[in-house]
């Protein structure tokens, strides 16, 4: 499936950008541009892939794991842009901010309404990147496995991450899946020779 997408993405880049994204008004820099995910789903084969990666749960992590209830993601030159999630104990969800404003999502295709994004779980998957030459976008090896830090319930889970088959598993340190909670999920593609994230 991985690579499917990956194909899909890469093949025309410049039909991609101009059929597919498009810009949002009043909104700066990185976040000036939206995928029409709908319309990239269509252009994959027609066939059922397998979504056997994920196990969900309704019950809260105990409260003897770390906090994690407000953190940042940083990137770009010299850090400057961040995400930052907060958790919200009576939503039980994390509220996505693009550096100091709360981040939103039309509602639907006519673009007319907003909602706020929220997700039940904050997955940072670390990974191996690479910079060929002359490419400004890296090369990620989604095939390696890794460590993994997952936000739910405002606290952190410590996991790794594994492909199997081609689908990207989380599992304990015994290789058994750990149980998202019910909801979205938020993932971060991390380089795993990135600065350490600080949990709180």
């Amino acid at each position: 499936m991985l690579e499917e997408i990956q194909d899909v993405a890469f093949s025309d880049g410049e039909a991609l950008t101009r059929e597919l994204i498009t810009p949002v008004v009043k909104v700066k820099v990185p976040d000036h541009r939206s995928a029409d995910v709908n319309a990239v789903h269509a252009l994959l084969p027609d066939r059922q892939f397998k979504a056997d990666a994920l196990v969900f749960t309704d019950e809260l992590p105990g409260e003897d794991l770390p906090e994690a209830t407000d953190f940042r993601l940083k990137w770009g030159t010299e850090k400057r842009f961040f995400s930052r999630f907060v958790y919200d104990d009576e939503k039980q969800t994390y509220q996505w901010y693009s550096n100091k404003v709360p981040r939103k999502n039309w509602t639907d295709s006519t673009r007319t309404e907003e909602a706020e994004m929220t997700f039940a779980n904050v997955i940072v998957q670390h990974v191996p990147f690479s910079y060929p030459v002359n490419r400004l976008t890296p090369e990620t090896d989604l095939s390696a496995g890794g460590r993994a830090e997952i936000a739910l319930g405002g606290r952190l889970v410590e996991a790794q991450w594994i492909n199997r088959d081609g689908s990207i598993h989380y599992v304990d340190e015994n290789g058994n899946d750990i149980p998202l909670l019910r909801g979205k999920t938020y993932v971060a593609i991390w380089p795993d020779d990135e600065e350490e994230i600080k949990w709180k």
